[in-house]
């Protein structure tokens, strides 16, 4: 018993959009009536024949391909086709224009529509087209279909390949990743194709740059490979690839009127000195390349074997540093904040520390920096912003009226979405806080599109009630810049100029101008680090409002806090409401 033909079920409209989604293939495609008339082809099957669709419909098939007309074929290949449902041959035919063209016929029975005779489907092929669809299909395997550059698969048979070579004659060979420096802001604000455009334009960039024996593959994103197959020595490696941070730092025209520049950071590692495989040569210029970048970009970084213990060492780190918060490893201290013409303590910052169950209390400049850029730093920073205002908001509840400090990553104040997060936070750890019960301290956004993204989260922030203040001003001249650009409400004093006040003049003039600059602007001045009473008068002189530093506390934990704070006897910070 024979099953019903799968192509049973398709109505004539079915078979026309099956035809139609063909036009792409390689191969051509018939829809025939029972006596084998054409009613429907696609694109391909049209220029087999070499005439249009219209002329092609209503024909007999062995009559228009086929090179004589041939009745009793036709006949023989009805009669095949309805007791055995398909029918396989060959045939020559010639077109209007003369040229002579040989081809695979297959023809399969694909049932009847309701009150019809039946109808088939005539697929037309050669070998020609054949072998050229494999080559397509070993070129789009191959090569990157943006760019036309080799992709990773093609990357890592040539990476292998000279690896081979080179161990045979003694050469070296240059393994450099390349991520390209502000291409998302690009890709944000011009759109994909203005993107697409800009990646093509350096791929051809540095395609033209190097050697023909050289391999430059784009492996996803902005990120590319180069391999130079054959470096007599490791300047010459050196002049190639500042040679390729020139060229990609040109400016590109990637849509019509915009002029734009990107940077890029390159990680290189250089066989046999590192003798590994070519997936951990890979790795390897990827750890240097993030070496790069975290360097401050435009640049380039040769890997040795500490940066990969490095990289792995933060790995672990991070690891446990998800671990440390679901098993409640971290706490927060509490560094009193002393108003210095009252002598009041009138806040405090919350510093985080890690009770590690075998390092004992790590401070955070043992796990900080190794987090900082990753998502982890998202989810710690939150947790500190939950954790100080559950705390001041038991505080308050106390009669004691302190300000929390909070110490903000980068990365939060450079999520778009940071605003709307911490309106949540204070919503469900302090209904209802007071204005100004909260400061958030920020490092200085170092690009334009860094100080636009903070100056937007910053005004959405102020009307929660939040104060933003200038972490470490004075230690880098570019920080007029925000005072300029951004919407603050103080400045922290960078530690080391307190330090050196009372012994380096210099110091102390600069920072005696700096609180007449925060006064122009109407900005809070806090000084930390205090360390001695010769800090601590000189600061007062200057005019400085806010003190904090070991000379008046040291941090504490919450209830060290409370007890210090009932032993301070010139302290009036009690509400008396």
């Amino acid at each position: 018993m024979h099953s019903e033909p799968l192509l049973n079920r398709l109505t004539a409209d079915a078979i026309g959009l099956l035809v139609e989604k063909f036009n792409l293939a390689q191969v051509g495609l018939l829809h025939l009536d029972s006596d084998l008339k054409i009613r429907d082809v696609n694109e391909l099957a049209c220029s087999i024949a070499g005439q249009p669709r219209a002329a092609l419909i209503g024909q007999e098939l062995f009559t228009t391909y086929s090179e004589l007309p041939d009745e009793t074929r036709s006949r023989a290949a009805i009669s095949t086709l309805r007791t055995a449902g398909c029918w396989n041959g060959g045939i020559t035919m010639r077109r209007p224009d003369g040229a002579s063209i040989s081809e695979q016929i297959s023809i399969a029975e694909i049932g009847a529509m309701a009150g019809q005779e039946p109808a088939y489907l005539a697929i037309l092929t050669n070998d020609m087209r054949a072998s050229q669809t494999v080559e397509q299909i070993r070129h789009f395997a191959q090569f990157d279909a943006l760019t036309g550059l080799p992709n990773r698969l093609l990357l890592m048979d040539r990476l292998e390949q000279i690896i081979a070579a080179n161990r045979r004659t003694d050469t070296l060979l240059a393994v450099c990743f390349i991520d390209l420096d502000g291409f998302k802001h690009i890709n944000d604000s011009l759109g994909h194709d203005a993107g697409d455009a800009l990646l093509r334009q350096i791929a051809q960039r540095m395609q033209a740059s190097l050697r023909s024996a050289d391999t430059v593959a784009r492996i996803g994103g902005d990120e590319f490979v180069v391999l130079l197959s054959v470096v007599d020595s490791e300047d010459e490696c050196y002049q190639t690839i500042e040679r390729l941070l020139r060229i990609i730092a040109e400016p590109c025209t990637p849509v019509a009127g915009a002029q734009v520049q990107v940077s890029a950071s390159i990680g290189v590692t250089i066989f046999p000195d590192d003798d590994s495989d070519g997936e951990t040569l890979i790795r390897h210029a990827d750890h240097a390349m993030y070496a790069a970048k975290r360097a401050g970009k435009n640049g380039y970084r040769m890997f040795d074997a500490r940066m990969e213990q490095r990289l792995e060492a933060r790995h672990d780190t991070l690891l446990r540093v998800s671990r440390a918060m679901r098993t409640g490893q971290f706490e927060l201290h509490y560094q009193p904040v002393l108003e210095a013409r009252s002598n009041k303590i009138v806040g405090v910052e919350a510093l985080i520390r890690w009770n590690h169950p075998v390092l004992g209390c790590l401070l955070p400049g043992e796990f900080i920096p190794l987090i900082e850029d990753n998502s982890a730093a998202l989810e710690l920073g939150e947790w500190v912003i939950r954790e100080g205002l559950r705390q001041c908001r038991s505080w308050h509840r106390q009669g004691m009226n302190l300000r929390l400090t909070v110490n903000l990553f980068s990365r939060q104040l450079q999520h778009p979405g940071f605003a709307a997060a911490l309106a949540v936070m204070i919503a469900e750890s302090w209904p209802g806080m007071p204005a100004g019960q909260l400061i958030l301290d920020i490092a200085e956004p170092t690009t334009a599109k860094a100080i636009e993204t903070a100056q937007a989260n910053i005004r959405s922030c102020h009307t929660s009630g939040v104060h933003f203040h200038l972490d470490e001003f004075g230690a880098r001249d570019s920080a007029l810049k925000s005072l300029r650009k951004l919407d603050l409400d103080g400045v922290k004093i960078y530690r080391t100029l307190i330090n050196d006040m009372p012994y380096d003049r210099s110091s102390a003039r600069l920072v005696d101008g700096i609180v007449g600059l925060c006064q122009a602007f109407g900005l809070s001045i806090t000084a930390v680090g205090v360390a001695n009473d010769d800090h601590r008068c000189l600061l007062g002189e200057l005019g400085c409002q806010f003190l904090q530093g070991h000379q008046i506390s040291p941090p504490l934990t919450a209830t060290a806090v409370e007890k210090w704070l009932a032993d301070y006897s010139s302290n009036s910070f009690r509400s008396h409401a």
